[in-house]
């Protein structure tokens, strides 16, 4: 069984009730989007003894493996990315097997270099395998040409068209808080939360919805010389790029040499000192002072005989 959504708040709860509900000796959870130390903090809070974690690329993928040593006991063989393969015995009755849980790359490229990842490794053994995950590899065509409309429906069905409840809830949310505005009441506060705890439900629904699309166009288009790609190459770009930025007096700074001089002042500022430099002088003496006398300063500057040394150290 595999789990989704590792950062969501309520991922912890899912996963005890899966548990709970199941009786799991193994959990898969894929697409964590979190390695590290920060997943090794999640899992430990998860009613599992033993954890595997494969790296992140950046804040995509993550796939995690969780078992129960009470049950099972789980040997780490080889991990990537995409996929963590291990061994797989089962207590009391002395039965060991190959375990694969794989999440792989929505690109191409990347997905050939585990399917000859894994006929290499299938040529090594002949022991029972089971493997469970994502290969991101539609069986027909239509499934994967298809993902737009398949998407529509989905959104359609499962929230009766979101975008169009949106629109609804905010023209609603409009209109009762000018109500508010004009003649406040009770019943318009009660109602104006009521609202914004729905609307908050259908933004979520809407992130997740969008979640969905962008999954879709990975799995029809990947990286390949298509549009989609060179417009998302686009966008990233630009997204690093600084267009324009704000001073200190909250105006927008558009021109590139205006924008080099503002970050420059900045770093000047922080780390230059705004204090003048002045020369040294000598100190300037009191008379009333306590003062050291000729004869003083030479008994201090002579070095220690012999027998002060003695005396000091008592002997």
């Amino acid at each position: 069984m595999e789990l989704k959504g590792a950062l969501k708040p309520s991922f912890r709860k899912r996963a005890s009730e899966l548990v709970q509900n199941h009786n799991l000796a193994i959990l898969v959870v894929m697409e964590t989007r979190v390695g590290g130390d920060r997943a090794r903090e999640i899992t430990s809070l998860l009613p599992f003894d033993g954890a595997i974690h494969t790296d992140t690329i950046g804040y995509a993928g993550g796939l995690w493996v969780l078992w129960n040593v009470d049950r099972v006991d789980i040997a780490l063989l080889f991990s990537i990315e995409q996929k963590i393969h291990a061994e797989v015995k089962v207590r009391f009755i002395n039965i060991s097997w190959l375990f694969l849980a794989v999440y792989a790359s929505p690109r191409n490229a990347e997905r050939q270099v585990l399917w000859k990842n894994l006929m290499s490794v299938a040529e090594l053994h002949n022991m029972p395998w089971v493997t469970a995950g994502d290969f991101n590899e539609p069986l027909l065509s239509e499934d994967k040409f298809g993902g737009r409309a398949k998407a529509k429906e989905w959104n359609k069905n499962q929230f009766g068209n979101i975008f169009i409840r949106k629109k609804n809830f905010m023209s609603r949310l409009n209109d009762i808080q000018r109500g508010l505005a004009l003649r406040p009441s009770y019943f318009l506060v009660k109602l104006e939360d009521e609202l914004l705890r729905d609307l908050d439900l259908i933004l979520s629904q809407e992130e997740e919805l969008w979640a969905l699309k962008s999954k879709v166009n990975w799995m029809i288009q990947g990286d390949r010389n298509t549009t989609f790609y060179h417009v998302s190459t686009l966008v990233r770009w630009r997204r690093n790029q600084i267009m324009a930025i704000k001073n200190a007096v909250e105006d927008w700074i558009c021109e590139e040499r205006e924008i080099k001089d503002f970050i420059r002042c900045g770093f000047d500022q922080i780390f230059l000192s705004s204090f003048s430099c002045v020369p040294r002088m000598d100190p300037v003496v009191s008379q009333w002072q306590p003062r050291l006398s000729d004869s003083e300063k030479e008994s201090i500057s002579v070095g220690a005989f012999e027998e002060e040394i003695k005396a000091a150290l008592g002997l």
